[in-house]
C-alpha cells in the first residue's frame, strides 16, 4: 500500500481559486533548492586561514523560510596521514589536510581553501533520478559566487574519469551561452567553481541498500564569494588540488547499512537488516507468518479500513513463511508450472523466483536450509526491478544464521 506524500507547498483556499502556473513553479522550485542544501548541510567551519560562510538562501517574498546550518566540529589538522571514520562512511586525510565533522556524519575535508564535502546521508527534495545541481551546490561559496540562476547549471561540465567507478564533473564559467547564467570574472578569465563526484552521472551517489531519495555526496568548491579570485582554468594548483581532492575521495568507504535496525530469528534461523522507516507487525497477528514488516501509516490505515481483516491486499511490504515438512523440490512440484518462475540463489542456497497475481502483485522467493523451506514475500512488485528502496535493503541484507 502507499499513502500519499504532503508536498509541502500550500494549497490555494477555495476549489475556484488557483495559483498561475509559473507562480507556482517558482514557489515549488525554491522549496526544492531550499529543502536540497538543509539536508546537505553547507556548514560553518574554520580552519587557519579558511573560514567557510554558512549560507542562508533568500527566498522569494511569497515564501517563509527559516534555515539554521549545522554546526561542524572544531578544525583538526592532520600531521600524518590517518583514516577517519564514523559509523557512516571511513576515509584517509592525508598530511596539510584539516577536516570537521557534523553530527549527522558530514565531513569538510580543506587545505588552502578548497573544499572537499561528503555527506553520506544526503536526501534529496526534489524527486528527480539523480536529483538537482541546486541540491548539492547552493551553499558552497564558489557556486554562490559564480550561479546566477538555481537550481542550474546552464553549462556543461567537464568530465574526468577517476578509479573506483567514479568519474569527476568540473564545473567552469562559460560565455559560450547567448543568456549568461554565470558570472564572470571582471578580467575575462574562465574560472572553476565547482566539481561533485559520481558513479553514474547524477549529483547523488547510492548503493543496494542506500536508494533514493536518500544518497551520499562528494563535492569540491573554493572557498570565496568574490568570483575574481576563484582560481582560473588550467592553472597548475587548481590541477593539482582537484587530483588531490579526487584521491582523497577515492579512499571513500560509505557503510551503506549505517542505521539499519536488525532482524533476527534464531528459532528459523535467518536475519535482515531492514529501514527505520517500517515497523514489526505484532506476533499476534502473524497468522502462518514468522515475520511481517509495513509502515506505521499502512498498518494504520489498513485498521481503519479493514477492521475485519477480510480485505483484499496487504498492509505489509514483506514477511516470511516456512514449511517444516517437505522440500524445495516438492514444493515446487507441488505449485505446478509458472511461467514466470526463473532459477537463483539466495545467500548461496538454491532458490526459485517468481510473480504471481498480476493484479495485485507480490515478488516470492522460495528457498531451502537445513531442511526448511522458506518463502520471502515481496508485496507490490512484478519484478525485483520494481523493488521499494526498503524491499532492496531487506533482500541485498538477508542471510541465514545456521
Amino acid at each position: 500500500m502507499e499513502t500519499p506524500m504532503n508536498s509541502g507547498v500550500p494549497s490555494s483556499t477555495g476549489s475556484s481559486s488557483k495559483l498561475p502556473t509559473i507562480l507556482m513553479t517558482v514557489l515549488v522550485t525554491a522549496i526544492v533548492i531550499i529543502a536540497g542544501m538543509y539536508a546537505l548541510g553547507f556548514v560553518a567551519f574554520q580552519s587557519g586561514d579558511v573560514v567557510v560562510e554558512s549560507v542562508t538562501p533568500t527566498p522569494p517574498a511569497s515564501m517563509s523560510v527559516s534555515l539554521t546550518p549545522e554546526a561542524t566540529t572544531t578544525p583538526t589538522t592532520v600531521t600524518q596521514s590517518k583514516v577517519y571514520s564514523n559509523q557512516y562512511l571511513s576515509v584517509t586525510i592525508p598530511a596539510g589536510w584539516s577536516y570537521s565533522t557534523t553530527q549527522s556524519g558530514a565531513i569538510n575535508i580543506t587545505k588552502n581553501n578548497y573544499i572537499l564535502y561528503i555527506n553520506p546521508r544526503a536526501q534529496q527534495a526534489s524527486g528527480v533520478e539523480g536529483g538537482r545541481f541546486g541540491e548539492i551546490a547552493l551553499g558552497a561559496p564558489s557556486a554562490d559566487a559564480a550561479v546566477l540562476e538555481w537550481p542550474g547549471p546552464c553549462s556543461a561540465p567537464v568530465k574526468t574519469s577517476a578509479t573506483g567507478g567514479y568519474s569527476r564533473y568540473d564545473y567552469y564559467t562559460d560565455r559560450s551561452y547567448e543568456q549568461p547564467c554565470v558570472k564572470y570574472p571582471t578580467d575575462g578569465s574562465v574560472v572553476w567553481y565547482f566539481s561533485y563526484m559520481s558513479k553514474d552521472g547524477g549529483y547523488f551517489n547510492h548503493t543496494s541498500t542506500i536508494q533514493a531519495p536518500y544518497g551520499y555526496v562528494i563535492t569540491m568548491a573554493y572557498n570565496s564569494k568574490d568570483v575574481n579570485k576563484l582560481p582560473r582554468k588550467s592553472n597548475a594548483t587548481l590541477n593539482a588540488m582537484l587530483g588531490e581532492m579526487t584521491s582523497i575521495a577515492k579512499t571513500l568507504v560509505i557503510n551503506s547499512t549505517a542505521g539499519l535496525k536488525t532482524y533476527i530469528d534464531e528459532q528459523n534461523g535467518f536475519e535482515f537488516k531492514y529501514s527505520n522507516s517500517l515497523v514489526l507487525e505484532n506476533p499476534s497477528k502473524l497468522q502462518g507468518m514468522v515475520v511481517a514488516l509495513g509502515t506505521s501509516a499502512d498498518f494504520a490505515q489498513w485498521a481503519r479500513e479493514c477492521p475485519s481483516g477480510n480485505c483484499m491486499g496487504s498492509p505489509y511490504m514483506f514477511y516470511v513463511t516456512t514449511m517444516w515438512n517437505t522440500t524445495l523440490s516438492q514444493y515446487i512440484k507441488e505449485q505446478g508450472s509458472s511461467p514466470s518462475r526463473i532459477q537463483t540463489t539466495l545467500d548461496g542456497k538454491l532458490a526459485y523466483e517468481e510473480v504471481h497475481d498480476v493484479e495485485l502483485p507480490y515478488y516470492i522467493i522460495t528457498t531451502e536450509n537445513k531442511g526448511v523451506v522458506y518463502r520471502l514475500v515481496f508485496l507490490d512488485a512484478s519484478s525485483k526491478a520494481n523493488f521499494s528502496s526498503e524491499q532492496k535493503q531487506i533482500l541485498s541484507t538477508f542471510h541465514f544464521t545456521k
